[in-house]
Order: C-alpha cells, then structure tokens, then sequence
C-alpha cells in the first residue's frame, strides 16, 4: 500500500512551479471522498486549491463555481471552466476531469467548448480524472 504524505500542506515550499503545485491539487483532490454532485466536486477543488495556494505570493486562479459554463448534451450534462492551457471539467455525478491544452493547439477558446463540446476531446488532453459517488467519469455521468 502507497504511503500518503502526513501532511501535504507543510511540504508546499514558496516558489514552486505552477505545475507543481497543480499536481499537489490534483493529489488532494484524488485523496478526497467521491462526492454526487458537481457542487461538492468544486468544494473538493476549492478546498485543495486554498491549501496549496495560500503559501503562494502569486497564486494560480480559480473561477467560481457560478461561473461555470453548462453543456447540455443528449445523454449527459457538465459544467466547465477554462484557464490559461487548462480545462476544469464537473460531471452532474461530481466526477472531476481536469485536461490541458494540446501542444499543438495555440490557445483555448472557452466559447468554443459551448458551441462544440466535441473540440474538447480533440484539442485538449486529460490529465486527471475522479468517478464521482457513483464509480462513472465525466463522459460516462447520465443525466
């Protein structure tokens, strides 16, 4: 069995790389409880996000929840938020899906995911990924 740290918080040293400190969140939020809901699935990141960035004299943004854009699709619905070379994605299961930009791609265009949800898959990259309550991802959530 894999050892967790006692306390991630106390090793988050001023100064990381953002990519760093994103993998802290992503470790958080993968040792956290799957959640129902994508309300609870933002707490999650919230919570995370507050822990590893408030050591930080420049920290990395996080969107309200409000703010989210919807997708309504045939079979499911999520929520997301686009960041600079990021992409927050919440199932309606409280699954979490988390992707960057592809290198090839020059920028994300928030706007676009809405009009065809379909370009996430083709100019972003998952790099993590937690089932909500009910063991589905976030393609996988029904409505």
């Amino acid at each position: 069995m894999e050892e967790k740290p006692k306390n991630l918080e106390k090793e988050i040293v001023q100064g990381r790389r953002r990519k760093d400190r994103l993998n802290d969140i992503m470790k958080l939020v993968a040792e956290a409880p799957n959640v129902a809901n994508p309300e609870e699935a933002y707490d999650i990141i919230r919570d995370a996000f507050l822990k590893v960035e408030e050591k930080v004299t420049e920290p990395m943004y996080l969107g309200q929840y409000f703010n989210m854009l919807i997708v309504d699709e045939d079979t499911h619905r999520f929520r997301y938020q686009c960041y600079v070379g990021h992409l927050l994605i919440l199932g309606e299961n409280g699954s979490i899906e988390i992707r960057v930009l592809d290198p090839k791609e020059k920028s994300l265009d928030q706007l676009a995911f809405f009009n065809d949800p379909s370009l996430i898959n083709k100019l972003t990259v998952p790099i993590f990924s937690k089932n909500g309550a009910d063991g589905k991802n976030v393609w996988q959530s029904l409505r």
